[in-house]
């Protein structure tokens, strides 16, 4: 008998827990890891780049700085702003603070302004610097110690220099930067990573928004010295008697923390302009377009923990902002503020779970009030188009649940609570304009950032599966995938986190495998097809970017013949909003972009089902051989394992290349092998995306099932 091809094409299932594997349809996977399915094809999922980090900004107050002036009238000090005043080039004048021996003995970023105001050709002040003596500049030289400084010159107009003192020995880069009068912005950064010694640049900038960048000074050091003294202002002391007037101010320390990120969000103002934000568990971050960074705007704000998620609401022209746990915020583009929500009676709300704008007014879900306390199932609302809570308009649901999430679906405001479905219906009375109607009494949800919305259902993550509603009733969705929960360790459901990403037609909940504290894993959904899949991948929350101008080449990350989208696809286009994930280390990624997670190897696992397609006539099955249709590509190839029975150690593995002509192109396997059932597993590791269209394993009767 000669081998019969069985064609498994056209994936449409996808991940299949529902039945043993040999009961499953044949193209469905028993596991299906940072791979998923589409429009009928299996595929390796796309990586992500570094998009940014939060950012904590920490002002220098010079009052707590040393002073030392000879003269006693060159220099003015405040806590922000060094006014100098005919400094003469040949005084002993600087500014410091002692750190601790060894303090600056890694990585840091300074930024600060300078400006010249008067001053003769050929004058030299330090602006900022690091030493592990104090004097002036020449002073160090003199001593053929170390030191570093970046310093203005007067020259007529003003010159900026970096410079480098190793054992006395000075190196230098300049560039011209404008007219006396005109401030400098500087961002100083120091990389122990590049060179032997590591590489000092200065950010020359013309603008306090650090977005005109006007020329980037850079030395790749001699020698690093972990410096103890940080000069807010150093003369060079040379010779001569000419004098130079101008301030310094501003001095900030930039660090990174590394706090997990709990909220990326957009802010649209009335005038069409919008903001990309981001929140770690202190502080709020603005985007700065044009430096490409995310920027402090907030200092030390909120107290919750790496669970306590922020949720945004645009209103009126602010952006409202809350996480359940402090006092909520407003911000309007350039300030951040307490929002006061007077209710009346010195009673106010201080806390809320959820905010939407909803028919007209400011909706909170489960507050906090100073005289009621905390209130885990009450609604409470503005007066319409305004922010004023005077009217004490609010309304408790009738359980003992807890609000745990909720959407907006259609007309009516869903909300979930611990084991029930209830939705905020609008009546339309003056008196009362909101009620209470139960949709479910027996699935609710677990996880607040869990909500999945689509045009006609809302779905969430119970404490048994995934549940949906559609605002009349609610149903289980993962028939496919039931009891997949269980591979989420329970105590951590409440980082669960979801985002609905247009440009895959997927939904991915993140959440940590048992095992791990912190979510590890995403599970995708592609809700066109309805086929679920798995991702490894840390992310701690998702939000959305839209981008101003459409993408060079530079700035992809796959090659030209590696692009997965077309070049006038709406995703790469300006306005199209791209997917951000932040990682628990205070991160922001660029999802689906390049073929690596930020340089590192995304690895495929797929394990079939069971085959044997003469099960209904008791009989084994002899697999001869096995063909995949896949991407054509010289770069790519995959491992296949093969399994007989139940099996779990494979007793053959082939290594399949993807080279050949033309878009696509078939690779058979030869097997030869007989066994009651056959399983393969695929895998993938290299740095590219594997695209699967078919797989055809060619069988025959080998006599009875054994």
């Amino acid at each position: 008998m000669k081998y019969q091809p069985y064609p498994i094409a056209d994936f449409r299932t996808g991940l299949e827990l529902s039945h043993e594997p040999w009961l499953i349809p044949q193209d469905a996977f028993t596991k299906i890891e940072n791979g998923y399915l589409r429009e009928g094809v299996l595929i390796k999922r796309l990586g992500y780049t570094e998009f940014g980090k939060i950012s904590h900004w920490t002002a220098q107050d010079y009052t707590g700085y040393t002073e030392v002036d000879v003269a006693a009238d060159r220099i003015t000090v405040t806590a922000t702003d060094i006014t100098i005043t005919d400094l003469v080039e040949d005084e002993k004048v600087y500014v410091y603070k002692d750190f601790g021996v060894g303090h600056f003995d890694e990585a840091f970023e300074h930024k600060l302004k300078f400006k010249i105001d008067a001053a003769p050709n050929n004058i030299w002040v330090g602006a900022w610097g690091m030493a592990n003596m104090l004097g002036s500049f020449q002073d160090i030289i003199d001593a053929s110690e170390n030191g570093i400084s970046l310093m203005m010159r007067g020259t007529g107009t003003m010159q900026v220099h970096l410079y480098e003192v190793d054992g006395g020995t000075a190196y230098s880069d300049y560039a011209a930067f404008g007219a006396y009068g005109d401030y400098c912005y500087a961002i100083i950064k120091y990389d122990p990573t590049v060179g032997t010694y590591g590489t000092l640049t200065a950010e020359l900038y013309s603008d306090s928004n650090f977005s005109v960048l006007v020329d980037t000074l850079s030395l790749t050091l001699h020698g690093w010295h972990d410096y103890r003294y940080l000069y807010a202002m150093q003369n060079y002391e040379v010779t001569g008697a000419d004098t130079l007037s101008g301030h310094i101010g501003e001095l900030t320390e930039v660090t990174y923390p590394g706090n997990p990120v709990m909220g990326i969000w957009r802010f649209y103002k009335n005038d069409s302009t919008s903001q990309l934000l981001a929140m770690d568990t202190e502080r709020l971050n603005r985007y700065n377009t044009s430096g490409e960074r995310f920027e402090d705007v907030s200092g030390d704000t909120w107290t919750g923990a790496d669970y306590n998620f922020f949720w945004c609401t645009n209103w009126l022209d602010k952006l409202f902002i809350t996480n359940g746990v402090d006092q909520v915020k407003e911000w309007n583009g350039t300030t951040l503020s307490n929002t006061t929500m007077d209710i009346g009676g010195g009673d106010s709300v201080s806390t809320a779970l959820l905010m939407f704008s909803y028919k007209e007014r400011l909706v909170l879900l489960r507050v906090t009030e100073t005289t009621d306390g905390f209130k885990p199932q009450r609604a409470r609302w503005s007066k319409v188009g305004c922010t004023d809570y005077t009217n004490d308009e609010y309304i408790d649901a009738p359980t003992e649940e807890w609000i745990i999430a909720a959407g907006i679906l259609g007309d009516d405001l869903i909300v979930f609570f611990e084991q029930s479905v209830w939705k905020l219906v609008y009546t339309a009375n003056s008196t009362l304009p909101f009620k209470w109607v139960k949709i479910a009494n027996t699935v609710g949800a677990y996880a607040t950032n869990s909500i999945m919305l689509f045009s006609d259902e809302l779905l969430a993550l119970s404490s048994t599966g995934i549940v949906g509603t559609d605002s009349l009733e609610a149903y289980s969705v993962d028939e496919k995938i039931p009891n997949y929960v269980l591979n989420i360790n329970p105590l951590g459901i409440k980082y669960c986190y979801d985002v609905d990403i247009d440009e895959v037609r997927q939904s991915w909940i993140t959440y940590p495998s048992v095992g791990s504290d912190v979510p590890d894993h995403v599970l995708c959904f592609n809700y066109y097809e309805k086929s679920w899949s798995s991702f490894v991948m840390n992310m701690h929350t998702f939000g959305f970017y839209e981008r101003t101008s459409d993408p060079t080449l530079d700035e992809t990350e796959e090659a030209w013949d590696e692009l997965e989208r077309s070049w006038d696809d709406r995703t790469m286009a300006a306005g199209y909003p791209i997917t951000l994930g932040g990682s628990h280390n205070g991160f922001i990624y660029y999802m689906n972009n390049g073929t690596t997670d930020d340089g590192n190897p995304i690895h495929l696992t797929v394990i079939g089902g069971r085959w044997n397609p003469f099960l209904n006539e008791g009989q084994s099955a002899r697999l001869g051989y096995i063909d995949f249709l896949v991407d054509a590509d010289p770069d790519i190839s995959f491992t296949v394992d093969f399994y007989r029975n139940a099996g779990t150690s494979s007793y053959k593995t082939e290594t399949v290349d993807c080279a050949g002509d033309g878009e696509k192109v078939w690779k058979r396997v030869f097997v030869g092998e007989t066994g009651s059932f056959h399983k393969i597993k695929i895998t993938h590791t290299g740095n590219e995306q594997l695209r699967i269209h078919a797989i055809v394993p060619w069988f025959k009767r080998s006599g009875r099932l054994c």
